[in-house]
């Protein structure tokens, strides 16, 4: 018998800041920071708590992974998902009006797994999760601007290239696209532009812990592309690409 079960925060309001702390343990610090993660995130557990969900461990009664998504209109043409992708996704989702088209569709925003129950295979598990949601809500389609978790170890290599490695049975070089792939969904572009984190020289000190001496290109721990610093501005700026992927969720696999 499976020792992990699955909750929504609907189900089970009293894990939202175990949820939280989840997210926080798969992001490094800097990305905490994020503007538009930072404005809706909190906003998103409260408004949408169906579409938030926790896998527990019943063993030790602790969450050992969560997953987030959110409701949206989407005109359903893959070209017209945008450059902004995960920002896109989350403001889109948290400020959209009735009038601008009902919501469509499901969006993927994030799948963490606390560091003690990584590698035990629970990430496929926790992307079927997610679907299933989906399609309790009636949604055909799932999409989701996918952070692929080996590119920090390639941060120099353009995403438009490292998305285009494969291993040696053919599918994507990276751990986390994989999951998407065997999971059934279509990679179909690179959104350039996914996140973005602004701060001064001091607080990007801080967050990467370590020194920023002059302007220019700097590779820091956890990032997929080089952090730029601008000392005659006061002003750090990482701009996060990341993989738009689509699911049909009406699909056996």
């Amino acid at each position: 018998m499976s020792p992990y079960t699955i909750v929504t925060l609907a189900e089970r309001p009293d894990l939202q800041q175990a949820l939280l702390n989840v997210q926080d343990s798969a992001w490094p610090e800097f990305m905490r920071h994020e503007a538009v993660s930072s404005q809706y995130w909190f906003q998103l557990m409260v408004k949408w708590p169906q579409f938030q969900f926790a896998m527990l461990d019943t063993e030790k009664n602790k969450v050992a992974a969560g997953g987030h998504s959110i409701p949206l209109f989407w005109t359903g043409d893959a070209r017209q998902l945008p450059d902004t992708g995960w920002d896109w996704a989350l403001q889109s989702g948290m400020t959209h009006q009735d009038e601008h088209g009902a919501r469509n569709v499901q969006c993927a925003l994030s799948i963490a797994i606390l560091p003690e129950y990584r590698g035990c295979g629970l990430s496929q598990r926790m992307v079927e999760e997610m679907k299933q949601i989906g399609r309790t809500h009636g949604f055909e389609r799932l999409i989701a601007p996918v952070r692929p978790n080996l590119k920090k170890l390639y941060p120099l290599i353009p995403m438009q290239n490292y998305v285009q490695w494969t291993n040696e049975e053919g599918l994507p070089f990276d751990a986390w696209l994989r999951v998407h792939m065997r999971s059934g969904a279509k990679l179909v572009k690179v959104c350039p532009r996914s996140m973005a984190v602004h701060g001064t020289i001091q607080e990007w000190e801080q967050w990467a812990g370590m020194r920023f001496p002059e302007s220019g290109l700097y590779v820091i721990a956890g990032a997929l592309m080089p952090l730029k610093i601008a000392n005659e501005k006061n002003m750090g700026v990482y701009i996060e690409p990341n993989v738009w992927v689509v699911y049909n969720l009406n699909s056996p696999r």
